[in-house]
């Protein structure tokens, strides 16, 4: 089978001049680290010198042990004569076993042993030395029944590697011990189980088939205690698996069962959120198993639910009387079975109603009113209102929605307002109680503070005045007081240095009110600023078009230049100066705004002188002319500098007379520039060269081998004109003066080929290497070999070692570990011939071998048959595994336990427990095995049955019947009484105490029973009445037997058994009471609420301390009113609608109502806080008469004001006289109360009466919104507009004098415009109606 090309394996000798010689070897292949010896022979004279390489030697006879395959070689000489032989030494390595694969086995049976080597066959012996292979092959797969001890050695080429040993082992199972079964429940902890075996050191292992009871689905070792999980509404079943394991031997399984029983799982209740006094909702429990019962605790007892209670909860009336959310926590729990669920907590959030009293403010027109309001305000309470409009306001809005009340009124009239606002408050969707806000808008005093205006350099140079005229009565407020003449004055003189803004404030001395307004002083008077820019300096290279001078333009600015000479414009900021001499110029800069003007100068110098130029006379340099290159330009000239370029070839590139010395003809360029300002000219000369050399090149090199250029090629280049050409050596050439001939050499040659120039005999060289390659490998396919199923299992290497540069290929490539290495691993599947090329990469050069590897490794059959299931009623007596026999096979069986025999092919199977059992076929001829597995699954456990808890239910009710299995078959008895026989939660009708039993049958036959009893109890009753009369937010009382539970809901809602609460409404109470078994009874009782009064007090809530007449009221009744007051006396009846109220010193008062219906007797309180300002009302003046007509006061005031009034109609009249006495025409005190009104500037007012009336507050006041004057105030007129049919009028100034009068109707113009600007009073009558109101006249 070997075909080996080429290869040397003796000796061989060549004669030189007829001597001849030889060397021979006493082995020429060795093992690694064999030796072999060398002899030389040869036929020369005595006394010849003998050299061996490479090891240098001189005997006749070596010994030589080298590790890689070496060639020898021996030359003998004698002065003239010399002969060489030599001999090639083949050293194949030592093969070692790379791996060996031990096996182990539980109790007698086959073991799978391994080995592998690096090279050639795996020998199996049974002792460390000596002894005879028992089988070869990779794989070997013993039957043995204790542990034995193998050894391997490999083989390859003649070479042996020393034993390994490899042990297979023999391990006997254990037997684990039964574990008990265990009930829990859900998420109480298990037992810790603890397993034990026959054989210490066991490691247990375990399997679960219901992981959601909250162990793993398999695990290791003892199973601790856990804490144990069932999320479903019946029991969870998980059977656990275990088996031990010892030195890879694991024991049969034991099962046992966790029966975990459900805890209830409350279903979650929402969250509630309530506004206080309303129902809450009612809440019923409920978890996922039936039957369950419920508990419960409240941490918040004051939101009207007690602190704990069973069962459901019923709606209560919700309580909360903070301005902050009340919470309460309610934790409720699910028990069924004997198992409670987890507390499931839910919140009853009761949200305040906002509560505040009516109120009553005065303030300033045009500045904002924000409410800061007492009572319950939650503090994300919102408000709504509405408005009563008064057309002499604005700033009244309607229906707003907001987090704040915040109004801005202004007053359009010059008299006190009042806007009234019905206010709904309201806090996260809780309503509060409407409210009334009675807002008081003073008047402000117009506010002028002039006209812009700008001081420059020629406008308001020494500024302007600011302001308007004054107005009596007003005081005036300047700020800042920088540049201003005055801070005092209502048009001061204002010449401030900078801008500024003048604020001017207007105060009226009477109600303190103010209002502002602002005018801007804009100074500006800077200067320009004037830059004509950086003195330059013009010359040939420095600002060549001239320079830029001035600078960025200024907004508002214009600009001129002087002189012009020379500039790109003479009337920018900027531009560029180009003059042909030097020149100075001046830039003048004028600010358009103001008019200011600055100037500035610049400085331009022009320099432009030209330098000459000369660079010499062009030159020609060859190889004997000018051969070192010549002197060229001209003596230089002090103050100029030169450049040349370019520089290659110059002896110095920046001097006036370099020497030139270029390799290729060059044009030098010569520039000179004067040093002072830049200028510069140029000139050139020219050096032409001539040095030319000829063009060679040898050619590429190239290799001749056996597949390429085999015959030899062309070197050289094509011929060139007027060149002649030489090779050296020209040996093997096909000429030695070509320029291109073919070069064929027997040995690695380099040519040199040199070219002349015939016209200047200039020479050049070039060479080529041409290589020869032509030696043939080495060809080895090893030796041929058969694979069985314990022979070669795996295959065997082929082949030889690898040679450096040689590439191998095998065909076919199936079956290979690798078809490109020298020595793959062969492991076909059916007989194959692999024949192996050996190929030089350097050469192409190849050579081929063969190798046969036989395959014989078919398996055996073997079919160990279905799994099965043996039962209570299926397959009783064992179940038939395995096939049916085949010739020449032989069988077992394991683990033998429960079977009727070991070693046939067919068995009856019959173990206690669930067991796998593997048949191995066994071929005795080849040794192939082959293997199948059973399973036997034993399932005679009967299943598990939970009836539940004993009940009690209550008359009419069903009985919940609510039981557990792992069994779908189930049924209760007796089934007539039973809704649903077959299912495990279903319901039944009982008339008596009754007992019901669950039977549960398992799909395997077995079947299991357990029982509970039901029992029926009694309802409950309360006492109370049907029926209960109070009054409005009156509190009601009732209790009930301490012996029920309580569920109120409607009016009330809450779980007390004493409840106690404030009535607001007619309606029903229900309760629902439930007994100790949870019986209940429901009742209604009438709760009739008898409305109480509302009384709203209207009136100044705003006014100065010592305050006579103040007039209070509250909408008319016909029910019982009575009135106190504090820090006031009541000046009228205390049990009228109104009151006229003297109020005292200090900073409030305090005025309450009391309302009562006469019918049922409920009544309700208002308070009505007054605030009484810093200032101090005068005490009521003595007022004597002087004449008949004539009334005075004993002292003067700063300010007075005399009327009268109707004793019918009481319409109060201002007669226009403000001093101390007053003379009233048709004086009849018979028919009018006189008085005057006195003040000391504080802007309080006190009415003090001649003929002490006994006051009753005026009915009969035209209504302001009746009257409309404007614009107000005017500076030429006023518009009167009003419902009258016809009117009077009367103009009259702040000292009491008659400006103007006159009647008008409807629409009616008043002209002003000869009337001093001031404040004045204007009065309205008609047929005994009166409507007064100041205006101002600018």
């Amino acid at each position: 089978m070997k075909n080996i090309l080429l290869i040397l394996l003796g000796f061989y000798c060549f004669q030189v001049k007829g001597q001849t010689c030889s060397i021979s070897a006493s082995t020429s292949t060795l093992c690694k680290g064999q030796s072999s010896t060398l002899s030389f022979s040869h036929d020369l004279s005595i006394g010849s010198t003998v050299l061996w390489t490479p090891t240098a030697q001189t005997s006749n006879s070596i010994n030589v042990s080298p590790t890689t395959t070496t060639i020898y070689s021996c030359t003998v000489t004698d002065g003239s004569n010399n002969c060489t032989s030599s001999v090639t030494i083949t050293v194949n390595n030592l093969p070692t076993v790379t791996s060996t694969t031990p096996g182990s086995r539980c109790d007698a049976g086959t073991v799978n042993l391994s080995a592998s080597a690096s090279a050639g066959v795996v020998n199996w012996y049974s002792s460390q030395t000596g002894g005879t292979s028992f089988y070869t092959g990779t794989s070997y797969s013993p039957n043995i029944n204790s542990t034995t001890s193998f050894y391997v050695e490999a083989t390859n080429n003649n070479c042996t590697s020393n034993r390994t040993q490899i042990i297979a082992t023999v391990n006997q199972s254990p037997i684990l011990s039964s574990v008990t079964s265990q009930s829990i429940c859900a998420g109480d902890n298990s037992s810790a189980i603890s397993f034990s075996s026959n054989i210490p050191g066991s490691t247990v292992s375990w399997t679960n088939t219901n992981n959601a009871i909250g162990l793993a689905s398999s695990g290791s070792g003892n199973i601790s205690s856990f804490s144990t999980i069932n999320n479903t509404s019946s029991n969870a079943i998980a059977t656990i698996s275990a088996t031990a394991s010892v030195n890879g031997c694991t024991s049969l399984p034991i099962n046992f069962v966790y029966t975990i029983k459900p805890k209830p799982t409350l279903t979650s209740i929402s969250n509630q959120s309530i506004c206080a006094g309303d129902n809450s909702s009612a809440i019923s429990f409920s978890s996922n198993v039936a039957g369950s019962t419920f508990s419960w605790s409240n941490t918040n007892t004051l939101i009207g639910l007690s602190g704990n209670g069973n069962g459901n909860i019923a709606p209560f009336v919700t309580i909360n009387n903070s301005s902050t959310n009340a919470n309460a926590a309610i934790t409720a729990s699910a028990t069924a079975n004997g198992c409670t669920s987890n507390s499931t907590t839910f919140n009853i959030t009761i949200k305040p109603k906002p509560n505040i009293t009516n109120q009553n403010f005065s303030f300033c027109s045009s500045t904002n009113y924000t409410s800061n309001w007492s009572g319950v305000i939650p503090t994300n309470t919102l408000y709504t209102w509405t408005v009563t409009n008064n057309t002499q306001v604005i700033g009244e809005t309607n229906n707003n929605v907001s987090s704040a009340f915040s109004q801005t009124l202004s007053n359009l009239t010059l008299q006190n307002q009042n806007v009234v606002y019905i206010i709904t408050p309201i806090a996260d969707a809780c309503v509060g109680s409407p409210f009334t806000l009675n807002l008081e808008v003073k008047p402000s005093p117009p506010a002028n503070a002039g006209q812009d205006f700008a001081k420059t350099c020629v406008d308001n140079i020494n500024g302007s005045s600011i302001g308007s005229s004054s107005v009596p009565g007003f005081s005036y407020s300047w700020s800042p007081s920088t540049g201003l003449s005055s801070t005092t004055l209502s048009n001061p003189f204002a010449n401030p240095i900078s801008n500024t803004v003048y604020t001017l404030t207007v105060t009226d001395q009477l109600s303190n009110c103010s209002a502002s307004d602002q005018v801007l002083v804009t100074v500006n008077n800077t200067l320009p600023t004037a830059n004509a820019g950086a003195d330059g300096n013009i010359t040939c290279v420095t600002n060549l078009n001239g320079i830029t001078i001035g600078s960025s333009p200024i907004n508002g600015c214009s600009y001129s230049w002087s002189p012009i000479t020379g500039l790109a414009s003479s009337n920018s900021s900027s531009t560029v100066a180009n003059p042909n001499t030097s020149q100075t110029y001046t830039i003048t800069v004028t600010n358009n705004i103001n008019g200011c003007t600055s100037t500035d100068q610049v400085n331009v110098t022009v320099n432009k002188v030209t330098p000459s130029a000369n660079a010499g006379v062009d030159f020609i340099k060859t190889c004997t002319a000018n051969n070192n290159g010549s002197q060229i330009g001209t003596a230089a000239i002090s103050g100029n500098n030169y450049s040349w370029t370019p520089a290659l070839g110059l002896s110095n590139s920046t001097i006036a007379n370099p020497t030139a010395n270029p390799s290729v003809t060059t044009t030098y360029t010569l520039v000179v520039t004067n040093s002072a300002n830049g200028c510069s000219s140029s000139d050139q000369v020219t050096v032409d060269v001539n040095q030319q050399q000829p063009l060679v090149s040898a050619g590429s090199d190239f290799t001749k081998t056996c597949v390429a250029n085999t015959f030899g090629a062309n070197i050289g280049m094509s011929p060139q004109p007027n060149t002649s050409y030489s090779w050296s050596p020209s040996t093997t050439l096909t000429s030695g003066i070509l320029s291109n001939p073919i070069a064929n050499p027997s040995s690695t040659t380099t040519y040199t080929l040199t070219a002349t120039s015939l016209e200047n005999g200039c020479t050049a060289n070039d060479q080529v290497i041409v290589t020869v390659n032509q030696n043939y490998p080495t060809a080895n396919a090893g030796s041929d070999f058969t694979k069985t199923c314990v022979s070669n299992t795996n295959g065997n290497t082929i082949g030889m070692n690898a040679v450096s540069g040689i590439t191998y290929s095998w065909i076919p490539s199936t079956g290979l570990s690798s078809s490109s290495t020298s020595n793959p691993v062969a492991n076909p599947s059916q007989t194959t011939l692999f024949t192996l090329t050996s190929t030089d990469v350097v050469n192409g050069c190849t050579s081929t071998d063969q190798v046969l590897i036989t395959v014989n490794n078919e398996l055996p059959i073997a079919y160990a048959g279905l799994d099965a299931l043996i039962t209570c009623n299926q397959n009783v007596n064992g179940a038939v595994i395995g096939m049916q026999p085949e010739n020449g096979i032989n069988y077992t069986w394991f683990p033998s336990t429960g079977l009727s025999s070991s070693n046939q092919s067919q068995v009856l199977a019959h173990p206690n427990q669930n067991s796998n059992y593997t048949l191995t076929a066994t071929n005795p001829i080849n040794g192939c095995v082959h293997t199948d597995v059973v399973n036997i699954i034993v399932d005679t456990v009967a299943p598990t049955v939970n009836a539940g808890s004993d009940v009690v239910i209550c008359e009419g009710q069903l009985v919940q019947l609510s039981g557990a299995s792992n069994s779908s078959n189930v049924s209760w008895s007796p089934s007539f009484m039973v809704q649903d026989v077959n299912e495990l939660t279903t319901t039944a009708t009982i008339n008596g105490s009754t007992t019901f039993t669950l039977t549960a049958i398992g799909s395997n036959g077995c079947g299991a029973t357990d029982a509970i009893n039901a029992q029926i109890a009694e309802s409950p009753l309360s006492g109370l009445l049907s029926n209960y009369i109070i009054c409005e937010n009156e509190t009601i009382n009732l209790t009930v037997s301490p012996q029920l539970t309580c569920n109120w809901s409607g009016l009330y809602s809450g779980t007390q058994n004493d409840i106690s609460f404030i009535g607001t409404s007619t309606g029903n109470l229900n309760l629902v009471t439930t007994n100790n078994y949870g019986c209940t009874n429901s009742e209604t009782i009438t709760i009739t609420v008898n409305p109480i009064p509302y009384p709203i007090i209207s009136g100044s809530q705003a006014i100065c301390q010592n305050s006579y007449w103040e007039t209070y009221s509250i909408p008319s009744t016909s029910n019982q009113i009575n009135w106190t007051v504090t820090n006031g006396d009541i000046m009228s009846s205390s049990n009228a609608n109104d009151v006229v109220i003297h109020w005292g010193l200090g900073t409030t008062g305090t005025l309450n109502v009391t309302e009562t219906i006469s019918e049922t007797g409920c009544s309700n309180d208002y308070t009505y806080t007054v605030l009484l300002g810093e200032n101090v009302a005068l005490d009521t003046a003595e007022v004597l008469q002087l004449s008949s007509s004539v009334l005075y006061t004993p002292n003067d005031y700063s300010f007075m004001n005399w009327g009268y009034e109707s004793i019918i109609t009481q319409i109060p009249v201002s007669i226009g006289v403000y001093s101390q006495y007053c003379e009233f025409p048709n004086f009849n005190p018979s028919l009018n109360y006189y008085w005057v009104e006195i003040g000391d500037g504080n802007g309080c007012i006190t009415k003090s009466y001649f003929n002490n009336p006994n006051f009753i507050a005026n009915t009969q006041i035209v209504e302001q919104n009746l009257v409309e004057i404007f614009p107000n105030p005017t500076e030429g007129e006023i518009n009167i507009k009003t419902e009258l049919e016809r009117f009077d009028f009367e103009i009259i100034n702040l000292d009491g004098h008659l400006v103007m009068s006159g009647s008008g109707d409807h629409s009616f113009m008043l002209p002003m415009i000869e009337i001093p600007s001031g404040l004045y009073f204007i009065t309205i009558k008609n047929e005994g109606y009166q409507f007064n109101q100041k205006i101002i006249k600018l």
